[in-house]
């Protein structure tokens, strides 16, 4: 073997890694074969490539233990890097900005105590309720009766795992605390679908904490509800927190093998967002698909959550 190769060879190793990634921050370091690290330094570019392409770069050591840099909820990212003095490429890491297990459980956590400090309570939630315009049913219903799940939009906390990744249609639990039935007036839409709540919360689905946020003072919380192995489940399953559909303050049902029913909180908006198409003629059928009172419709992009809470912002 040729001087040449072998000097090759024993050129050490480098190669990027990342340490901790959350919704507005990654930590990285410099992994290496190097036994003198110090000797070296680097430079890394990290670029939004969401936004045109904007960046930041550092030059670091190499025995820097970890490298911090800021990120931006919900934007996509690349990061790439060489040694200054060989050339030498770290390889380059794609990923993006979006919140952590360990920020998730915050977040949950936050919403617990919002929930409790306003009284915890749970009552019973009849129908799982979905306003649209009356154009978005004619559409369903000139085609085949299927209403179809598409992505999730960019509403709420920016860096939630689910925006833009996540198929499911989004649905409503809280009921109008004098009725029972859910409110009378809509604000996305003259026309809405009632479905009975445990048609959708049965035995086989899965329940998932994806979001706590505000828009101005109203405090929402998303949960995922997933059929058990699907697609969807399997998704959900790595990138957010599971909960339990029998203990929780949000949505949840009795443990009595036939019961039917379904209870949501009293205390903060519930939405619901069920991963699976739904067949509307029976509840065509059944006169389950009503004209409401409408103040609005909804943004096909979503609202972000108020960056100025202090109560849902991490």
């Amino acid at each position: 073997m040729g001087d040449g190769l072998k000097s090759v060879f024993k050129q050490p190793l480098y190669q990027l890694r990342v340490l901790e990634k959350g919704a507005s921050r990654v930590h990285v370091k410099i992994q290496t074969s190097d036994p003198n690290p110090s000797s070296k330094w680097f430079h890394l570019d990290l670029v939004n490539t969401s936004k045109h392409y904007i960046g930041e770069s550092l030059h670091v050591c190499g025995d820097d233990k970890i490298i911090k840099f800021k990120l931006k909820p919900g934007q996509e990212y690349k990061l790439t890097g060489y040694a200054i003095d060989s050339n030498a490429y770290l390889g380059a890491l794609r990923f993006r900005a979006e919140l952590s297990i360990l920020e998730l459980r915050e977040l949950l956590k936050r919403a617990n105590i919002f929930t409790k400090n306003r009284g915890g309570k749970i009552i019973p939630c009849r129908y799982l309720y979905r306003n649209k315009t009356v154009q978005y049913f004619k559409d369903i219903f000139q085609k085949d009766g299927i209403m179809k799940i598409y992505k999730k939009d960019y509403n709420g906390d920016q860096g939630s795992p689910i925006n833009g990744k996540l198929d499911g249609l989004f649905f409503a639990s809280n009921p109008d605390l004098q009725t029972g039935l859910p409110p009378l007036r809509s604000f996305f839409g003259p026309r809405r679908v009632n479905i009975p709540a445990s048609d959708l919360f049965v035995t086989g689905t899965n329940l998932y904490f994806a979001d706590f946020y505000c828009h101005r003072k109203a405090h929402y919380v998303t949960l995922v509800l997933t059929l058990a192995g699907s697609t969807a489940d399997q998704f959900c399953r790595g990138r957010l927190l599971t909960i339990d559909p029998y203990d929780n303050l949000f949505f949840m049902k009795p443990r009595e093998e036939h019961s039917r029913r379904v209870y949501t909180s009293g205390n903060i908006w519930v939405e619901i967002f069920y991963t699976e198409n739904i067949n509307l003629w029976p509840y065509l059928f059944r006169g389950l698909i009503v004209s409401v009172p409408s103040t609005g419709t909804s943004r096909p992009e979503g609202i972000p959550k108020n960056p100025k809470c202090h109560i849902c912002n991490l």
